[in-house]
């Protein structure tokens, strides 16, 4: 038995209790995701955090879903961040089987590619406009169009740097925001 505050009034109970003794208000069970750590109740069917299952819910994937999965992630799985794998796999294991089908549809964006339009357009935000990211693409724009002036030329050229050093990231990200954001509108 283990001691927890209640957490309506915060007074110590038992974490057996069905409620608590002082204000009656019913005790949830709470457990700790496998992945990120987060606290959440124990009767949720995932992770509100990162989407990982429950045990009770992982039981229930079936073996062709799993297959599916392994698949998809050993065709896909360089176009995503590798901090992200097990969260993607765990993520994706929650899916029904159209939601996954819709993930085949998806024009991920190549590492190097992106790399050689930094390179070549990335001094006038054209990488991050095909990043969809239109804040910094202009920002860079208006710094290359205000080149003239020492410092803004300055502050673009370490732009564009930056930009051409970590594309590879900035892509995988992007790539992985975009599979969300496709199954999100389902």
């Amino acid at each position: 038995m283990a001691v927890i505050k209640c957490p309506h009034c915060g007074n110590s109970i038992s974490n057996k209790a069905p409620k608590c003794i002082y204000c009656g208000a019913p005790v949830v069970k709470m457990q700790k995701c496998a992945d990120c750590g987060f606290e959440y109740p124990e009767n949720a069917e995932a992770c509100p955090s990162c989407g990982c299952p429950t045990s009770r819910k992982a039981k229930a994937y079936s073996s062709s879903q799993e297959e599916y999965v392994d698949g998809f992630l050993l065709q896909n799985g360089d176009k995503f961040p590798v901090y992200r794998y097990n969260e993607i796999r765990s993520w994706l294991m929650t899916l029904n089987m159209r939601q996954l089908n819709l993930l085949e549809n998806i024009s991920y964006r190549d590492s190097t590619i992106m790399l050689i339009a930094a390179i070549f357009i990335g001094l006038y935000g054209g990488d991050r406009f095909l990043l969809k990211d239109n804040k910094r693409g202009v920002i860079k724009l208006v710094m290359a169009l205000l080149s003239f002036l020492i410092i803004p030329g300055v502050i673009a050229i370490v732009m564009w740097l930056m930009d051409c050093i970590k594309i590879s990231e900035l892509t995988k990200e992007y790539n992985y925001n975009e599979m969300r954001r496709v199954v999100a509108v389902m």
